[in-house]
């Protein structure tokens, strides 16, 4: 008896110690994916589960193409309320980026929508801008880090509206940097309420040369004004950067230069919105804010599920006003516009 439990345990310590090295191998020293809730001066960054898939029950609604050609498209729409499955067929002349109609049929009934872009302000970045004075504190310090030419930078702020069956707006900031060794671009949405906005939605993408390393940070804030929100993910960049040098090799070649730079361009960013006359008319108190910071397809994915909260909030006025199926239609276009305008310009966009 005891020869067979101490070959059981011998059995059982091999297997063990053959498996011990791929367990080490899966464990990186230094995770590359975070949620981060962000309290005042400090940050609480916790890991993250990997994120791979966006499955109905995640996203609450998928979108099967069924014609799609240059100015027209016809989509299937398959969506979750209260546990139930329900599908509405969405038809869109135009082209959304610009201006585009759309229809919604859902439960027997017909919603049309609206949609026009305009753009307020565009223009390249001279270099001539000073990025200087920023604010110190006992967070943050200006990151050095050198720029190598040529490098471009520009700016874009859009408004866009909604009316028919729905009247609303949101405004969109679309910032870029180009350098030889990668490109950056930061996307944000608000949505606008008399002299502050209900909520933001950032996204913060850097794609160096020869990228080697997946990393994902989601971001929660609220009590700022936007420059205030981008000088905070600035100094967040800067804090993930020194945490990210204590990583493997791979990660210690890549990651820390990469949020230097989100962390100097954001600073730059806050400086232009906080400090410039004619763009500061925008910088005002965000009562909620999400910021994403991840690769291209990954931002795809997390866009999607961070989209549901966003469009909670933009619909509220209808689930107040009328619920029930204008409620959920509401609901479906806010989606389906963040999915093909939001998500797929944030995520694949440079400016």
């Amino acid at each position: 008896m005891r020869g067979r439990l101490l070959a059981a345990a011998l059995s059982s310590m091999m297997i063990l110690l053959l498996l011990a090295p791929n367990v080490l191998m899966a464990q990186p020293e230094i995770q590359t994916m975070h949620s981060i809730a962000v309290k005042g001066d400090s940050f609480d960054i916790k890991p993250l589960k990997p994120i791979v898939s966006c499955s109905l029950d995640k996203c609450h609604h998928n979108v099967t193409v069924i014609k799609k050609e240059r100015d027209h498209q016809i989509l299937s729409v398959r969506y979750e309320r209260e546990g139930r499955v329900n599908e509405a067929l969405v038809d869109i002349r135009g082209d959304l980026i610009r201006k585009a109609e759309m229809r919604i049929y859902l439960n027997g009934s017909e919603y049309r929508v609206d949609v026009e872009r305009t753009l307020l302000v565009s223009y390249p970045i001279p270099r001539s801008i000073p990025r200087s004075p920023i604010p110190k504190d006992i967070m943050s310090s200006e990151a050095t880090v050198p720029e190598k030419p040529p490098i471009s930078r520009s700016l874009n702020i859009s408004l866009v509206r909604f009316s028919g069956n729905f009247s609303a707006k949101y405004y969109q900031i679309d910032y870029s940097f180009r350098s030889p060794e990668g490109n950056l671009s930061v996307s944000t949405i608000l949505l606008p309420s008399k002299d502050a906005y209900v909520s933001a939605f950032t996204t913060v993408r850097y794609t160096p040369v020869n990228k080697k390393v997946t990393s994902l940070e989601l971001v929660n804030l609220s009590g700022v004004t936007l420059s205030q929100m981008y000088r905070t993910l600035g100094n967040l960049a800067e804090n993930l950067s020194k945490m990210y040098e204590k990583g493997n090799e791979t990660v210690k070649k890549q990651l820390p230069h990469a949020y230097s730079v989100m962390a100097r361009e954001l600073r730059h960013l806050a400086n232009i919105i906080g400090n410039i006359g004619w763009i500061k008319w925008i910088d005002k108190p965000i009562l909620n804010a999400k910021a994403l910071i991840s690769d291209d397809w990954i931002c795809e994915i997390v866009c999607l599920l961070e989209g549901f909260s966003v469009c909670t909030a933009f619909c509220i006025p209808f689930d107040v006003l009328s619920g029930g199926a204008a409620a959920i239609a509401c609901h479906i276009v806010c989606e389906i516009l963040f999915e093909l305008i939001v998500c797929s310009q944030q995520c694949h966009w440079f400016g």
